[in-house]
């Protein structure tokens, strides 16, 4: 997945300021969080509203659709919430 910054196409790097993330753990689901094979519902971080990512439809990853702040990513291995900067 791939992030545009400053005209650049970087890599996200987990332990960066800028991109704060949220990894779901498949033993611990949340109220708002399902987790099924590659797909996966979860709640957006800024308005509270739960969306469906896809591995297959979305292999870039998918922005909430009601505000577009966060977005969700789903692997075989792992589901990656990209939280909004303060920036």
């Amino acid at each position: 997945m791939l992030f545009r910054r400053n005209r650049k196409f970087s890599t996200p790097d987990p332990y960066n300021q800028d991109t704060p993330m949220r990894y779901l753990d498949k033993n611990n689901l949340g109220q708002h969080e399902d987790w099924y094979g590659t797909n996966a519902a979860v709640s957006c971080t800024s308005c509270g509203k739960v969306f469906i990512v896809s591995a297959t439809l979305h292999r870039k990853g998918r922005k909430c659709p009601a505000c577009g702040l966060c977005t969700a990513t789903v692997t075989k291995q792992q589901v990656t919430i990209t939280e909004p900067s303060d920036t």
